[in-house]
């Protein structure tokens, strides 16, 4: 990590730049072979190669949210992102990202899921608050967001709902007395807007 402290910005931005486009180049690469497949009668290889290229492009977004995790809070620390976009041939598709901040024994996971039928379950419970109560959940807003809380097994978990629907948002807490608090500094911390523009 030291060393890239040393590496001019332009040669990083080149660099970053460069992966973008090569990512941009597979994309492509991959939707136009399926197109050949699919003009050559091969529908059933054409259809794979363009689940390819789905994984790609939500592999491509994964990454984009990835960025957009809040950075630690004064005195945590955080691991890498963990970031995956897999094609509608696997449970339905979808983009996840997680990440993980820690302060000793506590610690706080972010979870996003988008473009995924799973998040239908979590959906359902926006919509239909007496299904939610009966789950042992409660709405309450946390940074101008309508947030299902759920408080339960040692954890204290805040969800959201982004997109219209087509993506859920989950702040975690646990470890500590103040998991409550913590919870709520973190979804104080993201950028929601920014993450709805994804």
């Amino acid at each position: 990590m030291k060393r890239i402290s040393f590496i001019p910005a332009a040669i990083i931005a080149a660099t970053l730049l460069s992966s973008s486009l090569a990512l941009a180049d597979d994309v492509e690469d991959a939707i136009n072979e399926g197109l050949q497949l699919y003009k050559s009668g091969k529908f059933g290889e054409a259809a794979s190669q363009w689940d390819y290229a789905s994984t790609l492009a939500r592999q491509a977004k994964a990454d984009k949210v990835s960025d957009l995790m809040p950075k630690p809070l004064a005195g945590w620390e955080s691991q890498d992102s963990e970031s995956e976009g897999f094609a509608g041939s696997m449970m339905g598709g979808g983009t996840t990202v997680h990440k993980t901040y820690t302060k000793a024994e506590a610690f706080v996971d972010i979870t996003m899921l988008t473009d995924s039928p799973m998040v239908q379950a979590m959906v359902m419970m926006f919509a239909n608050p007496s299904v939610a109560s009966m789950s042992g959940m409660r709405f309450m807003t946390v940074n101008g967001q309508k947030a299902l809380v759920q408080n339960e097994d040692g954890t204290y978990e805040l969800h959201f709902q982004l997109n219209n629907g087509q993506t859920v948002l989950s702040v975690s807490a646990g470890g500590s007395k103040d998991n409550a608090a913590n919870a709520k500094a973190y979804a104080n911390a993201i950028d929601f807007k920014a993450l709805s523009a994804q």
